[in-house]
């Protein structure tokens, strides 16, 4: 089974559009003249999970489980985590 993730509002592109995509690695970088918005047009490559994979992912998680290679999750760490990695990065929280 392929998971189908159509995106809502769909609207053809320009040749403009296009070229730049093609130009800039699949990522656009774009500003609204009238209102100063900016948007990011990016290339949507279709996910490639199916049953087999998503159940043969469970069953390594399974056995990692049963071979007690596991440990409790501290989300406040985790979080602490993600800040410090976007902090180095010099992103703002």
């Amino acid at each position: 089974m392929i998971y189908d993730m159509k995106a809502p509002n769909l609207i053809p592109m320009t040749p403009e559009q296009i070229a730049a995509l093609d130009a800039g690695d699949s990522v656009v970088h774009a500003q609204d003249p009238t209102t100063q918005r900016r948007y990011v047009l990016i290339e949507q490559i279709e996910p490639a999970l199916d049953d087999e994979y998503v159940c043969e992912k469970l069953a390594e998680g399974l056995a990692s489980i049963e071979a007690g290679e596991v440990s409790d999750w501290d989300v406040e760490e985790f979080k602490k985590q993600l800040r410090e990695r976007h902090e180095s990065r010099g992103l703002k929280p």
